[in-house]
């Protein structure tokens, strides 16, 4: 157990006719949430926060984690705006509504983020390395020349949200590609010019599940992984982290 840790699950059930979102099925959605919930409760030992944006409340799949402390379930009317501005906007909501009401992120050091529908198959390698290194306050993956970062799943000290990550709210429009991960790399460059303490994902993070944007089903093989792995592991070594594992 690592109480200093929590892991947050963004979710919307209802994506109510959002730009760019493929799967708009409820049904569908709230099947791989719980899913993706039942895989994260055996796969981590500290406490879990899901927070969902349209208002669906999973409290009766997970009563005995939720009463054990477990999991912390919280859902909210953050889904009702233009849906033309994209789910980018409802994931920085998700966000930020969690920092602000979760009782168990409050009293966190450190949150791992994960779109809730997705499974890090890795993900004890990355735990790992944040307890190897208790003082990082930011955990993401760079792309495009630090114009892009990975929103699928990255890691963060809770004030990051309120002190950076939400100034840039008002910036995101996928119709006009300003995406969530745009905004992710500016707030995390910003932070770290301010003395945030910086760690790249120490490896490639292999992700099960469906692209929300595409419906396509991500490929979580180990042969896939490895093959994009060695990329990552030269892309990498320019911040010093030469001996990253192969695993």
């Amino acid at each position: 157990m690592n109480p200093n840790a929590v892991l947050l699950l963004t979710g919307t059930v209802n994506p109510n006719g959002m730009v760019l979102t493929e799967i708009q099925d409820t049904e569908v959605r709230k099947r791989q949430y719980i899913e993706s919930i039942k895989f994260w409760l055996k796969k981590v030992s500290f406490p879990i926060v899901f927070v969902e944006n349209s208002n669906n409340d999973l409290s009766d799949y997970f009563s005995n984690e939720i009463g054990s402390g477990k999991i912390e379930i919280l859902y909210f009317n953050g889904n009702n705006y233009d849906k033309r501005l994209g789910k980018g906007l409802g994931e920085l909501n998700c966000i930020e509504y969690a920092t602000l009401n979760s009782s168990i992120i409050k009293n966190a050091g450190f949150v791992f983020k994960v779109t809730g529908r997705y499974k890090v198959i890795n993900f004890h390698t990355f735990l790992s390395d944040y307890e190897s290194h208790p003082d990082v306050d930011i955990m993401v993956d760079f792309k495009w020349n630090l114009t892009f970062c990975d929103s699928r799943f990255f890691g963060f000290k809770p004030s990051f949200v309120a002190d950076y990550f939400s100034s840039y709210k008002e910036t995101l429009n996928d119709s006009t590609g300003v995406y969530l991960e745009h905004a992710l790399s500016k707030a995390a460059l910003t932070a770290i010019a301010n003395t945030y303490t910086f760690r790249p994902l120490i490896t490639l993070p292999r992700i099960e599940g469906y692209s929300a944007s595409s419906g396509t089903q991500y490929n979580s093989s180990y042969l896939h992984w490895f093959r994009y792995k060695f990329e990552y592991w030269i892309k990498y070594r320019s911040f010093g982290l030469g001996n990253l594992p192969w695993i």
